[in-house]
């Protein structure tokens, strides 16, 4: 970007290069105006000088002819005379003959000389013609005066236009450069004091100075109320964060309570399932230490015989098969042991909140459990709930996960799945309405897609929008606390995966766990 300065120069060259055009092209025309002039001069006063001497070339008279050019300057006027007859031949001359080509000076203007042919005539008749060739000494004075006249004038407006533009631009880009090196003081400094100058060569940059002037007072005084409300507003925002701190720890620790009450609902829904798990492996173990039992008591008698030496071949065969049937029993009642103790640790790990651990796990076992554990959940609530459970899944899915989270989502999904097929036979009991749940897995470049379809009673738009948002339930109060379907967000995203859920209002619903195989590498 140009300086001031520069433009002003700029803008004076232009108009003193379009005044000095127009004064050479008016030059110009006068300069042409004084040639045309002396030509029409010169050749009225040779019309004249051939009329005078036409008796010369009728009588041939030499005397007449030096008679009649008695007068002429032949010192700075005229150069050479030549009278020649009709034929051709020349008659009389006088003057400095010069050698050139006559013909190409007729009625022409050079530098030095003027050349012309007049012809001579008696009455109607052309007897010959006159010659005459001139100098332009008059002519070059006029000129050359005209010219040094012109150039005295072009370099005095020259002059002119310097003084002129040098002074309105140091007067102009003076004033300016003040009020700029103002106003980088002012950033520079960053305090609004300003002063006015009263050495201002115009009205307009006098006005701009005091527009300024008011313009850094008003300024000042906007940037004085801006301290004060930023001192203001400064202590209300540490009121204000004071406050916002103490409210995220409270809502930190509601949250804690939250999420401890959704495992608790969880665990609360589960713990019909976990019982009648730990039925079966309690029933075995009964009955295996009655077989234990049995056998004990007749280890008395035995022992009696023995010492009697009454005991007899059949009773010790006896005795050493029941030692076989003891061995078994103990058998089943460690594995039973082990397999209750499995249960209760997987229901005691769905309230704990320890740091994620990966594992590598067999899917196809833990979703087996978690089916388990969630149907016997609804069958404890409702004795006559029956539903077809399609599980399409690998023989062998086994991959590195949170095991632990991975089952809490699983849970909640699920739960949620029987829960919608549950309410809508509950809601269709006289029609042939059929419980449908469909589970099954697609594996596509390191991610497993675990699907889970119900029939059940589905979802409007305006649910699903809101669905993965926490504390968004659908369930009557005290049946959900709003913090699943957003836990199985988050626990699918902490997978390298995501969850997405399209349902269809009175038709079921569809949930997509992606979750990544290579977690961890």
């Amino acid at each position: 970007m140009k300086s001031l300065q520069n433009i002003l120069y700029k803008r004076f060259f232009i108009i003193l290069t379009f005044v000095i055009t127009v004064a050479l092209f008016f030059e110009i025309i006068r300069i042409n105006s004084f040639i045309n002039e002396y030509i029409s001069e010169t050749e009225q006063t040779n019309a004249i000088l051939a009329d005078n001497l036409n008796a010369t070339l009728a009588f041939e008279s030499s005397a007449d002819f030096e008679h009649t050019i008695s007068n002429l300057n032949f010192v700075d006027d005229y150069i050479f005379l030549s009278m020649i007859r009709s034929d051709g031949t020349k008659f009389i001359s006088k003057g400095r003959e010069i050698d050139f080509d006559m013909e190409s000076l007729s009625s022409n203007l050079s530098w030095k000389f003027f050349g012309q042919y007049v012809p001579i005539n008696n009455g109607d008749t052309t007897v010959g013609k006159l010659f005459v060739l001139r100098s332009t000494n008059k002519l070059h004075k006029k000129v050359l005066n005209s010219l040094f006249y012109f150039l005295f004038n072009i370099f005095t407006i020259i002059a002119f236009f310097f003084f002129l533009g040098r002074r309105t631009t140091r007067e102009v880009s003076s004033s300016i450069s003040k009020l700029s090196n103002a106003f980088k003081n002012i950033l520079k400094s960053e305090k609004l004091e300003y002063e006015i100058d009263d050495d201002a060569y115009s009205l307009e940059i006098q006005e701009l100075s005091n527009s300024f002037s008011s313009l850094v007072t008003k300024l000042k005084l906007s940037n004085e109320s801006l301290e004060k409300l930023n001192a203001d507003l400064e202590k209300r925002i540490r009121v204000k964060t004071q406050d916002l701190s103490n409210t995220l720890h409270d809502m930190k620790k509601y949250q804690k309570r939250l999420v401890a009450q959704e495992k608790l609902a969880s665990l609360g829904s589960l713990s019909a399932g976990v019982a009648h798990e730990i039925k079966n492996p309690l029933n075995l173990i009964s009955n295996s230490s009655k077989i234990i039992e049995s056998i004990t008591k007749k280890i008395p008698a035995l022992k009696n015989a023995l010492v009697t030496d009454e005991l007899t071949e059949k009773e010790v065969t006896e005795f050493y098969d029941s030692l076989d049937d003891v061995l078994t029993a103990s058998k089943i009642i460690s594995k039973n042991c082990d397999r209750a103790d499995g249960i209760i640790k997987s229901m005691l790990l769905q309230t704990r909140s320890e740091d994620r651990i990966l594992e590598f796990i067999n899917f196809n076992e833990l979703l087996d459990r978690v089916i388990s554990l969630t149907y016997h959940s609804m069958r404890a609530k409702d004795k006559e709930f029956e539903v077809n459970i399609i599980k399409e899944m690998s023989q062998s899915i086994g991959f590195k996960c949170y095991p632990i989270d991975l089952e809490r989502a699983l849970v909640n999904v699920l739960d949620n799945s029987f829960y919608a097929v549950q309410k809508k036979l509950h809601d269709n009991k006289n029609s042939n309405y059929l419980p449908e749940i469909k589970i099954y897995s697609i594996k596509d470049k390191g991610m497993i897609s675990i699907v889970i379809e119900d029939n059940g009673i589905g979802m409007s738009k305006e649910v699903q929008n809101n669905i993965l948002e926490p504390f968004f339930t659908t369930k009557p109060t005290g049946e959900g606390t709003g913090l699943g379907m957003s836990m199985v967000h988050d626990i699918c995203i902490a997978h390298n995966g995501d969850l997405s859920v399209s349902s269809r209002e009175g038709r079921g619903t569809k949930i997509i766990m992606n979750l990544d195989m290579n977690l961890g590498k």
